[in-house]
């Protein structure tokens, strides 16, 4: 796959600097040749200096474009780790004890959306010295896990955020069982930022790429072995005879510059200007908008803008067993932009017939929650003082002037019709001839003075109520229709036939 996408960017008419080197880059090789024959000892460190890019080698640090990409994701480090990790496909290296046969440019490598550990580390480095880090591309050795990108035997914590979003986070178990162990080590590469430069990184870490996991350098880490590291403007080589993790640059002892302290690397480098596309950005996920992440008893499903029918953005499943088979909950986060009901989340869990919905408050029904076990309870969470909501936040001002509580509805319409059976049974002594024309004049009073209060929907129930407590005392039918008249609003009594 690699090699039909170096094929692909050679044949580009546009790839002049790709295919060849000009003055300054042959005499920057020509200071890296020298600097390797005066170390053969160091030899099994310095075969990444000069990767290949088809058929021309190229310094390793010119292969660093620092860039700012005008996205709120890649002003953090994690969330630019994060988001690299899932956009690139990660591909294992064809052969683990050496270099690939190619490293491509960072912008062709998020253009393709795919590459190896070395491709990955590249591009991200270039988008985190962009972003202010101090950054740095290490080359070394990591197990088998690592390389291979095994999540299988790491754990899902699930923290809640609000209803409307789940934090995910993959813990580690490894770091002290076999599979820790050096003897799986080989050709590994990843990414480092030391502290000190931006507030966010108060101690030196890792990035593994192909995840955008972070580890502490003081702390265990899955690495084995350091062998170099580099950035835009330098190359080390770490001569230590053990494989201590310090990266006090300072300390000539163990690092060594692969160039002289007066040289100066080109300010241009050979590549392309890295850039990301709006709608490639949303897709998040290329080339379907969809990740599938494997863990331990657990599985994760990530979605870019509008690619799953349902407005779904993420779906964790936790499984009963390692096979994941028979799964207890389900977890899923909507973008409420794409759903007509403004649902949020969703929480299932099918061995308890169990579901509960939660919604965004902008909508005008105002219900927070729904939660229904089948054949047992339903239940509807309504949003309190949900009559006096801002304009921001329910329907419009008109509508909101005439809505009151739940409380003081429920408790007027009983007083209401208290009041109206009191009214027509007790005060009024007459035959019934009279009684219905009374009884118009009573309604119609009573609807007068609701009308400024409750929604038609609320007036007709009250006189539906009150005058079935009528039909129901004079023991006669009442039969009752809607008058539409252009000054005043009234109900029309006449008995039934009988």
């Amino acid at each position: 796959m690699k090699n039909l996408r170096l094929k692909q960017l050679l044949s580009q008419e546009d790839n002049a600097p790709v295919n060849n080197n000009n003055a300054t880059e042959q005499a920057l090789n020509d200071t890296v040749e020298s600097f390797i024959q005066a170390n053969p000892h160091l030899k099994d460190r310095l075969s990444f200096l000069q990767p290949t890019n088809g058929n021309i080698k190229k310094f390793v640090c010119t292969f660093l474009t620092p860039t700012l990409l005008p996205y709120s994701e890649f002003f953090d480090l994690k969330s630019a780790a994060e988001f690299i990790a899932r956009y690139v496909t990660y591909e294992p290296l064809c052969c683990d004890d050496s270099l690939g046969q190619v490293v491509v440019s960072p912008s062709q490598t998020l253009e393709s959306a795919a590459g190896d550990c070395f491709d990955i580390s590249f591009l991200l480095a270039s988008l985190l010295l962009g972003a202010g880090y101090d950054a740095f591309v290490v080359f070394g050795k990591a197990p088998k896990w690592i390389r291979l990108k095994d999540q299988s035997h790491q754990q899902l914590i699930l923290t809640q955020q609000g209803n409307d979003s789940v934090a995910i986070c993959i813990k580690d178990e490894c770091f002290t069982n076999k599979q820790s162990s050096s003897e799986d080590s080989d050709t590994h590469c990843w990414v480092l930022v030391k502290a000190g430069v931006t507030k966010d990184v108060e101690e030196d870490i890792f990035i593994e790429v192909s995840t955008g996991a972070t580890y502490s350098v003081v702390d265990k880490s899955p690495y084995s072995q350091v062998d170099s590291v580099c950035n835009d403007k330098s190359c080390l080589i770490n001569v230590g005879g053990d494989n201590a993790m310090a990266f006090d640059f300072d300390n000539t002892k163990r690092w060594v510059s692969v160039l002289p302290e007066t040289y100066t690397l080109p300010t241009s480098s050979w590549t392309k200007a890295i850039s990301l596309p709006m709608d490639k950005f949303l897709l998040r996920y290329p080339p379907d908008g969809k990740r599938v992440i494997l863990l331990e008893k657990a599985k994760v499903e990530l979605f870019g803008d509008n690619v799953d029918p349902q407005g779904v953005v993420s779906r964790v499943t936790q499984y009963e067993d390692t096979a994941r088979t028979v799964a207890l909950e389900s977890i899923e986060i909507f973008s409420p932009t794409h759903r007509t009901d403004s649902m949020i989340k969703r929480r299932q869990k099918p061995l308890d017939n169990m579901h509960h919905e939660y919604f965004s408050v902008q909508q005008e029904h105002f219900i927070t929650e729904r939660m229904e076990v089948a054949g047992k309870m339903s239940s509807l969470k309504f949003l309190p003082n949900r009559g006096l909501m801002d304009s921001s936040r329910g329907p419009s001002r008109s509508k909101r002037t005439t809505r009151l509580p739940l409380l003081q509805s429920t408790l007027i319409t009983v007083l209401i019709i208290l009041f109206v059976e009191r009214f027509i049974f007790h005060n009024y002594q007459m035959m019934p001839s009279q009684k219905n024309q009374n009884v118009f004049q009573v309604v119609a009073a009573v609807e007068s003075e609701l009308s400024n209060l409750f929604m038609s929907t609320l007036q007709k129930v009250l006189m539906i109520l009150s005058l079935y407590l009528v039909d129901r005392s004079w023991s006669m039918k009442v039969v009752f229709e809607r008058c539409t008249m252009p000054s005043t609003k009234c109900y029309r009594l006449k008995p039934s036939s009988v």
